[in-house]
């Protein structure tokens, strides 16, 4: 099986749920803890069970941060400030991982944004998104 290196995922922020135009979103320093979903859990266990019965439901998609290096004068990082301020109902990421060929349409809204200035000089903007229906699709 080949492994591949995460360091070769490019990112960008689509202007529609379609994909077609993705602008480049620069000096991506990190998204942690990753994109994805879990299962919501119901308990279904009945008076005198020994073990607790878990039932897997829906999906949901996690959160995921992405920190990058704030550039005032970058539109995509301005658009991606814009999103949090002014809420738009999804902001679109792509996750292009090179060595793959494999991208990941994820389809999310911008929840919060904190801004951190860095002990090694730089300005950091770190934007949280929450993964929403359709979530996370290969494509």
């Amino acid at each position: 099986m080949a492994k591949y290196t995460g360091f070769l995922t490019g990112w960008g922020r689509a202007t529609t749920s379609g994909f077609g135009t993705v602008a480049t979103i620069n000096n991506v320093t990190s998204v942690t803890p990753g994109f994805g979903s879990e299962r919501t859990l119901y308990d279904q266990s009945a008076y005198g069970d020994n073990w607790m019965d878990w039932a897997v439901l829906q999906q949901d998609g996690v959160e995921f941060t992405s920190t990058l290096l704030w550039d005032p004068a970058d539109a995509v990082h301005l658009l991606l400030k814009g999103d949090y301020e002014t809420p738009n109902p999804n902001t679109w990421i792509r996750a292009a991982h090179t060595a793959s060929g494999k991208n990941y349409n994820i389809t999310t809204v911008c929840r919060a944004l904190t801004w951190n200035p860095a002990r090694d000089g730089g300005f950091e903007a770190a934007f949280v998104f929450k993964i929403v229906n359709p979530g996370v699709v290969m494509v």
